[in-house]
């Protein structure tokens, strides 16, 4: 592709077109050709995949035996996983103090 001498213009949708139709030109380049759009896969990903269907296929993809397959081998492992309790939120106080207004301004307001 030749650029434009300084000062020179050419329409945009013109350049836009030629630059598109000119494809991919090597190492480095952003310019695709047009139409060329595929989903990239990464073959960790597709490892993994085919890994967890198998495995749960061994148990007719049931949700339950393969979170019970899954702690048994966490059991013999001999490995320790950690469970932290939830957290314990206080109750809003300011929310609290106001529920008895809101329950007599709806019975009030009750036809």
């Amino acid at each position: 592709m030749k650029l434009s001498p300084s000062g020179e213009r050419h329409h945009a949708a013109l350049d836009r077109n030629r630059l598109c139709g000119e494809g991919h030109k090597g190492p480095g380049s952003s310019v695709r050709p047009r139409n060329s759009w595929r989903p990239r896969t990464d073959p960790i990903v597709e490892e993994v995949r085919r890994i967890r269907d198998a495995h749960a296929a061994m148990f007719n993809y049931d949700l339950d035996a393969i979170f019970q397959d899954i702690k048994e081998q966490e059991k013999k492992s001999g490995l320790k996983f950690v469970s932290y309790q939830p957290r314990r939120t206080e109750p809003n106080r300011a929310l609290q103090r106001m529920a008895p207004l809101r329950l007599l301004s709806a019975l009030l307001l009750a036809p």
